[in-house]
């Protein structure tokens, strides 16, 4: 915020959740559209993903869903090592100059 010199921060944090509502929509839709077309029916159908994971998830209702839910959880997982990984991102504070 303080990076954002304040006659733009109104459009600036407007944008930002802008970007974030579509994006949260497009997560929600793509989460509903894998859960019931690949990760259920995946489970459910005898194969190597379901002799994978059905000791774990099951292979009844909701197995594809819990399975999209770990495999989610894994990728937010990876994204946070890579992005503490990255320098330019990590060290963003000290690179980022504030306008008084």
């Amino acid at each position: 915020m303080a990076a954002t010199p304040a006659k733009f921060q109104g459009r600036v944090f407007a944008a930002h959740l802008l970007i974030y509502d579509l994006m949260h929509m497009l997560v929600v839709l793509m989460a509903g559209v894998l859960g019931d077309h690949v990760f259920e029916p995946a489970m459910r159908s005898p194969g190597l993903r379901q002799s994978w994971f059905a000791p774990v998830f099951g292979s009844g209702p909701g197995a594809g869903l819990a399975l999209l839910y770990v495999c989610s959880a894994i990728a937010m997982l990876l994204v946070g090592i890579v992005g503490f990984r990255t320098p330019q991102l990590r060290l963003i504070e000290k690179t980022v100059k504030v306008e008084p």
